[in-house]
């Protein structure tokens, strides 16, 4: 890179190209300062980077019920979301015979350090970085006739560390795109931690090397699920033009490409911009926005209940209650705990012996989950004990008292009592069974006693 620069101009892949002086791609038209507050790129609301999350669903049904009354039934579905994902990343820096001069490395390790800033304050402690964040670094270049390289640092998050080696000028040979990516997948392969968003940031001068095997190595790195992202300062327009296929497009639904052909840096430092926006848009990386969305909790209740009208109380979402069907729509469970409770009353008619019954069938929770996946999760049903149910009438006793004569006659006074008894359920006296005494000769008379209750009626008649 080795000219002056006078101004930046910036190219977004995937999208048309404009004019600038004589460079086709848009200026950067301010720097931020590192003293500025990094809040310049907001992602999408929608985008999320990794999958993750977890919807729990339970039911509680109250349980035991006396016969004919209600029992309340608790669904509750609770989301868990995990912390932001860990992120990997691997700086790729161009030290090849260009790119060496004081002035313009100064300014290629001002924009790496304005990274580190923004990585660094992320999390709000200085000299820490952002505690989810780890950086590796390699230095490009062939290496002929330069002992000891290529250059790399592995995985560090230690902030003095990194910075120590970015400004250490190494000053390798020729630019080779596919060694560097190469040595960046290595790096990732062998050291990259489980689960995390890996990302490879690169700044060149252009020139870097046989175009398909950059390509290869590049798509390798992109198969592997790396997000690449890139500055290309003083290169040709063709340089330009390569070097951007090579970054993600949208890497993280913004810009991750910027291009110059102007070869040097003026004083306010524009590359710094890019380097900004790089950092803010690792820095920010986001975990899932929801541990579900659209989701549908659906139910039965079977013959023996029937659901309680207006009974539905939703801690989120909308439920109702049609017929024998539960229906519960949720739009975004985020890390949250809901609920939703509604009654079933016992039907003594479809169901009078009572016992273990089943009070809730054909629960199912459907939604989509953040990775895009179905949730399609069948519940067990839930059974209630209802006592105190009544399918016998009562059992009624009579008891005659006195003297028995011969054959059956007795002879003196006699009395007539009652015992009506029924466990299960109250009952009613419905005629008779009142006591009675028989002090006159007689050929013989009749007493009854009838009574009722929610098992059914019973008569009993005797005569003395």
């Amino acid at each position: 890179m080795g000219r002056r620069i006078t101004a930046l101009c910036t190219a977004l892949v995937g999208f048309a190209v404009a004019a600038c002086g004589d460079s086709p791609f848009e200026p950067v038209t301010s720097a931020t300062p590192a003293s500025a507050p990094f809040t310049e790129l907001a992602l999408p609301p929608s985008f999320t980077v990794y999958d993750g999350g977890e919807v729990n669903t339970s039911i509680a049904v109250e349980s035991p019920i006396q016969c004919t009354e209600r029992a309340t039934v608790t669904v509750t579905i609770q989301g868990v979301l995990p912390p932001p994902p860990l992120l990997d990343v691997v700086l790729m820096i161009d030290e090849s015979g260009p790119s060496v001069s004081a002035t313009e490395w100064g300014q290629e390790g001002t924009g790496f350090n304005r990274l580190l800033e923004v990585l660094d304050q992320a999390d709000g402690a200085d000299n820490n970085l952002l505690a989810r964040a780890k950086i590796g670094i390699v230095k490009d270049g062939l290496g002929e006739n330069f002992p000891g390289a290529p250059f790399t640092q592995s995985f560090s998050d230690d902030y003095a560390t990194i910075q120590g080696f970015i400004n250490t000028r190494h000053r390798t040979g020729k630019s080779d795109y596919a060694g560097s990516f190469t040595r960046a997948r290595d790096m990732f392969t062998n050291s990259g931690r489980p689960g995390s968003v890996r990302f490879v940031v690169f700044v060149t001068d252009g020139n870097g090397g046989p175009e398909n095997s950059a390509t290869d190595a590049a798509n390798l790195l992109k198969g592997d699920g790396v997000r690449i992202m890139g500055i290309v300062v003083g290169g040709t327009q063709s340089d330009i033009s390569f070097a951007a296929t090579l970054a993600t497009p949208d890497a993280l639904g913004a810009q991750s490409f910027w291009g110059s052909t102007f070869p040097n840096l003026a004083s306010t430092d524009p590359m710094v911009n890019p380097f900004y926006s790089i950092g803010n848009q690792i820095g920010s990386t986001p975990g899932p926005a929801a541990a579900a969305t659209n989701l549908t909790f659906s139910a039965n209740v079977p013959s023996g209940f029937t659901l309680v009208s207006g009974s539905a109380v939703a801690s989120k979402g909308s439920a109702s209650l049609a017929g024998n069907a539960v229906t519960w729509t949720i739009g975004t469970l985020v890390s949250e705990t809901i609920t939703l409770t509604f009654e079933v009353e016992h039907d003594d008619a479809a169901a009078p012996a009572g016992g273990m019954l089943t009070a809730l069938t054909n629960a199912r929770l459907t939604g989509t989950d953040p990775s895009g996946d179905s949730i399609n999760e069948s519940l067990t049903d839930k059974q209630v004990d209802v006592q105190g149910c009544d399918i016998t009438p009562p059992v009624i006793t009579p008891t005659v008292t006195g003297t028995l004569g011969d054959n059956g006659w007795y002879i003196g006074d006699v009395g007539i009592s009652w015992a009506v008894n029924d466990p299960e359920s109250a009952y009613t006296i419905d005629a008779g069974c009142a006591a009675a005494t028989v002090d006159t000769d007689t050929g013989g008379v009749s007493f009854g006693c009838t009574a009722t209750s929610k098992g059914g009626t019973s008569t009993q008649t005797i005569t003395v």
